[in-house]
């Protein structure tokens, strides 16, 4: 879980249970904006799941992306955009989906 998510996690909690009388002192406490917990008081999900269905690469994959390319500036080897280009469609592939990236 990222800090930021734990930090509006926390912040919504200790607003809930009363630690904070407002939604300003909760946030101001935990480094966070306002809106961001008063969203998500109103029901509002975060942005990265709202657009989930629109991902064609799962989290998981994504974190294989991830870990390759600091794989590959630990070993100082140069990267460009048709070798991640060329593991995306690979990862891509793995889910039945043979669109082309553009």
């Amino acid at each position: 879980m990222s800090a930021n998510l734990q930090n509006v996690q926390d912040a919504l909690h200790d607003f809930t249970t009363k630690k904070y009388r407002s939604i300003r002192q909760s946030t101001s406490a935990h480094g966070i904006d306002k809106s961001t917990v008063a969203h998500r008081l109103q029901g509002r999900i975060p942005r990265a799941q709202s657009h989930s269905s629109l991902m064609r690469v799962t989290p998981a994959q994504e974190e294989v992306l991830v870990k390759w390319l600091e794989d590959l500036q630990r070993q100082v080897l140069p990267l460009n955009h048709g070798t991640l280009g060329e593991l995306v469609v690979q990862l891509l592939h793995e889910n039945d989906d043979f669109k082309p990236l553009r």
